[in-house]
């Protein structure tokens, strides 16, 4: 019910009833003891071992909290990067995978890589940045200034490349934030 504590599959793992004797009766376990694995090849199958119930549990929503954050925003036109990591992410906690130890160095620090760079991407560490349409005196002098946003198709633009959001920044304008002069 509750488990059977850190490293449960290993030590639970060479007990008389899960092996047999070898045919020829040279081996009374039938060599399995030998090959015990140190986890049953699933991160669930591992959490209900360690923790039981309640250890499954935790794990389950411990898998849901990692995934929502990457998960929003990914219907309409997410970035490639972030459908990535998602999918990175759902692959490494997939409930019927055929897994490496939770914690396994090489496996583990792949995926809390992944998961820190999905985190990363994913939750909004600072305010929207604002920006704004100015144009030098001279450049005015020529042309006309642009009264709404639709105007500045005419004019000659610099914009932010944001390498991390797929191109080119995205300009918006909120109807109250429009202003000429």
């Amino acid at each position: 019910m509750v488990g059977r504590g850190f490293d449960g599959f290993r030590t639970g793992c060479p007990l008389p009833c899960d092996f047999g004797p070898t045919f020829d009766g040279r081996q009374a376990d039938g060599g399995g003891a030998a090959i015990c694995s140190a986890h049953p090849h699933n991160f669930y199958f591992q959490a209900l071992t360690d923790g039981g119930f309640p250890g499954l549990l935790l794990f389950y929503l411990t898998a849901w909290a990692w995934l929502l954050p990457p998960a929003r925003g990914l219907w309409g036109r997410a970035p490639p990067l972030r459908v990535g990591l998602f999918a990175s992410i759902l692959i490494q906690l997939w409930p019927i995978a055929s897994t490496s130890d939770f914690v396994n160095m090489p496996m583990g620090t792949w995926f809390f890589l992944l998961l820190g760079w999905g985190l990363a991407v994913a939750v909004r560490i600072g305010p929207d940045m604002r920006s704004a349409v100015v144009g030098a005196p001279s450049y005015f002098a020529k042309r006309t200034k642009p009264k709404t946003p639709q105007d500045l198709t005419a004019h000659a633009c610099i914009n932010l490349r944001l390498p991390t959001h797929g191109g080119l920044h995205a300009w918006k304008s909120r109807r109250e934030d429009v202003k000429s002069g």
